[in-house]
Order: C-alpha cells, then sequence, then structure tokens
C-alpha cells in the first residue's frame, strides 16, 4: 500500500536523524569534555617543565613557594579547536631556591623573590616550550667555589636530563635588583658581592652563549659598572667555570675606601675567561690620585693586563704602564691574600727609567717637593698583611739614580 511505504520511509529518516542527533551530541560532548580535560592538563604541566628544566639545566634541587597560572578568557572548546594559538597565559611565582646538587652546606645557587613570563597556549605542549620574555626580580645567586662540588649522582638516566634540558626555551631573560657572590674556597674569607642593577641576556639557542648588558655595582672601590658581552653555555657542573667575555666601563670608583690611597678612578676595558678566573685589558685614570699622608694631588693614568681570581680575589699584574704626573712606570706582581691571613700582600716590581724628582716628593710628602731632578728606580715593594699603617710595614728593596738633583 503507497501509504505504508512512505509512513516507513519517513519512520527510517526519524531514526536517521536521532542517530545522527545522538551521534553529533556525543561528539560535542567528546570535544567539551577533551577540551576541559585539557585546560586542566595545562597548568600542571607547565609548572612541570618549569621544574624540570630548572633541575635540569641547573643541575639543582628546586623549591618553589608559590606558582599561579592565569588563564586566558578562553572558551574550553575554542582552546581545542585552535589547539591555543594566540591565547597567552601569564604565570607568576615566587620563593624560587636552587641548591646546586642539592648541597645545603653553602648558601643557594640561586634565590629569586619573584619571577613572571607569558606563554602561548598554543606551544605548551611542544617541544621546547618557547617563553618569549622571562622577568625576575630580587635574584641573588652564589657562584661555588670550583673543585669544592661533590660529585652527587642524582640521576642515572642521562638521557632524561640531556632532554630536560631542552624541554624550555627563552629568548630573553631580565633581571631587576640582585646580587651575584663569588664565594671563595675558605669559608672565612669574605666573598666577592657585585649588586646587579639590571641585566639582561638575550638568547639564540640551545648550547650556545648568550648575549647580556649589564649595570651592577662594584663593591671595592664602589663604582658604577656597565658592561655587555656573551655569557654562557651554562656549566651546571661546575658554574663558576660558565664562560664569559665582554667589554665594561667602571666610573666614579671611589679610592677612599682603601687605608692608604684617594681619588676617583674611571677605567674601560675588556674581559674574557670564566665567572671566577678571568683575563682583563683595558685603561684606568685617577686625575687626582694622592696619598692620604700627603694628600697632594697628581693625575695617574695606566694601561695595563691581569688576571683576576674570582674564587679569593687574588689579581695578578701581567703588564702595568703608568704614567703620574711627568713620570712613568711599569709595574709588575700581584695583590695576593695567603692562607692564614686576613689583609692581602701587594708585592710588585717597579721600573721607573727616567722620573721626575718632583712628582716622587709631591706624592709621598706634604708640601711642595723639596728636590728637582731626574731619577731613574728599579726596585720590588712590598706592602705585608699588617696592622700598621704603610709607612710603618712598607719593605722596598731595590736601587736609584738621581742626575740634575737639586734642593
Amino acid at each position: 500500500m503507497p501509504g505504508a511505504g512512505i509512513s516507513s520511509a519517513m519512520s527510517k529518516k526519524r531514526r536517521l536523524l536521532i542517530v545522527i542527533g545522538v551521534t553529533g551530541a556525543a561528539a560535542i560532548t567528546g570535544l567539551v569534555v577533551s577540551a576541559t580535560i585539557l585546560a586542566r592538563q595545562i597548568k600542571p604541566y607547565i609548572r612541570d617543565q618549569a621544574m624540570d628544566y630548572l633541575r635540569a639545566g641547573f643541575d639543582s634541587e628546586v623549591e618553589l613557594a608559590s606558582l599561579s597560572i592565569s588563564m586566558p578568557s578562553f572558551s574550553s572548546l575554542k582552546l581545542l579547536l585552535t589547539s591555543g594559538s594566540g591565547a597567552r597565559a601569564k604565570v607568576t611565582g615566587e620563593g624560587l631556591i636552587m641548591h646546586h646538587q642539592g648541597r645545603r652546606d653553602l648558601p643557594p645557587l640561586v634565590a629569586v623573590r619573584r619571577f613572571s613570563f607569558d606563554v602561548d597556549l598554543g606551544t605548551v605542549f611542544k617541544s621546547p616550550l618557547i617563553v618569549p620574555h622571562l622577568s625576575l626580580e630580587n635574584m641573588e645567586i652564589h657562584i661555588p667555589p670550583q673543585g669544592e662540588r661533590p660529585n652527587l649522582k642524582l640521576s642515572a638516566d642521562k638521557n632524561f636530563w640531556e632532554a630536560a634540558r631542552s624541554t624550555v626555551f627563552i629568548h630573553v631573560v631580565d633581571i631587576r635588583e640582585g646580587k651575584l657572590v663569588i664565594l671563595p674556597k675558605d669559608s672565612k674569607k669574605k666573598p666577592m658581592e657585585f649588586d646587579l642593577h639590571r641585566l639582561r641576556f638575550e638568547s639564540a639557542g640551545f648550547g650556545v652563549a648568550m648575549t647580556y648588558d649589564a649595570e651592577l655595582r662594584n663593591s671595592r672601590p664602589p663604582g658604577e659598572i656597565r658592561s655587555r658581552g656573551t655569557f654562557g653555555p651554562w656549566r651546571s657542573d661546575e658554574p663558576g667555570s660558565t664562560p664569559l667575555r665582554g667589554e665594561y666601563s667602571l666610573e666614579d670608583a671611589d679610592l677612599s675606601v682603601f687605608p692608604a690611597i684617594g681619588g676617583i678612578l674611571r677605567s674601560t676595558g675588556n674581559f674574557e675567561g670564566a665567572l671566577d678566573h678571568l683575563s682583563a685589558k683595558g685603561q684606568a685614570s685617577v686625575p687626582d690620585f694622592h696619598l692620604k699622608q700627603s694628600g697632594n694631588r697628581l693625575p695617574l693614568e695606566t694601561q695595563f693586563e691581569l688576571v683576576v681570581d674570582g674564587t679569593n680575589g687574588n689579581t695578578l699584574l701581567n703588564d702595568v704602564f703608568a704614567k703620574l704626573g711627568h713620570t712613568h712606570l711599569w709595574i709588575h706582581g700581584g695583590v695576593i691574600k695567603n692562607e692564614g691571613e686576613v689583609r692581602r700582600t701587594i708585592n710588585t716590581g717597579v721600573s721607573i727609567p727616567r722620573g721626575d724628582m718632583r712628582d716622587i716628593f709631591r706624592l709621598a710628602m706634604r708640601g711642595p717637593p723639596l728636590m728637582e731632578g731626574q731619577v731613574a728606580l728599579e726596585t720590588r715593594v712590598q706592602i705585608p698583611p699588617l696592622d700598621q699603617k704603610v709607612r710603618e710595614k712598607l719593605v722596598v728593596d731595590g736601587r736609584f739614580w738621581i742626575s740634575g738633583g737639586k734642593f
């Protein structure tokens, strides 16, 4: 019958529509559920990636007081359909502490009061996770003394650590108000400290040096340093051996913090080496150099090559040319703190091929010079780490010649 055929066709059509509707609803429900699960997984995934990166990249135990992730106004379904591309999550954290190789008998390798960065959700589940910009506030970096770090085996799976190193890639790091501390081998000695006003790193890829631009304050003598150069790649096994090179300028360094001398120092130059052992070349000038016992000021200009050991502050003078007033000097030697000594020993060789006697007397005595003429000098000057004034402990061993001298 025709009516029965029409009724059967309509019944099949209804069943088909019901199946399509149920299938569509199930698909939509699946999408929503999947999107919801995905949204919930993003936060712990970002946290885990960040913690793995810090543990492996710096070979350290990591502590984190708090970490919060602010998700953008993005529906879970849209997040799934677009893979999160274009949506940025804000990550902030506080109380980050890293103990190098788990050592708690030393200050933490890194301590950060607060940090923040943005991440595109479209890159979260890709490797590496891309972080365009990381901001750090009140960061302290303690460089352990070379050769005094235990060889702790934190993981037998080296492949895991190598893989973890490439889980996160940070393009730019900005540090505001921090401190760099280079710890000495002898725990009784005072470490070298530098106050960091601003430090910016820019990375070009994994396993290569980063460029940096820094503004910091030198501790002794106190003065403002501006430096640019390259840093790295980071040596997680020996942080102090991390390569460092660049150029610097030092302004308004006050020499009066030292017991015997005074004047305002300015210096420029370049350096290369590692965090705990640097070779430097440059020039320095002190327009008002003087000894405190005389007070007479003379212009001092120098060109130098030296080596600084950051683990103990010792400085070796390879080749120093100086001009004091009209007198030229060549100096070599070092400023060394020996085992068991509280202060440093100054031990230098000084050569003056043709000097002006008036410069020597102006520097050493109050009032006008008592004598004029030319002087030639070859001598060894030592100032041992004693408690007396400089003139009471000064040791001079050498010979000199005076020509055309008169009082």
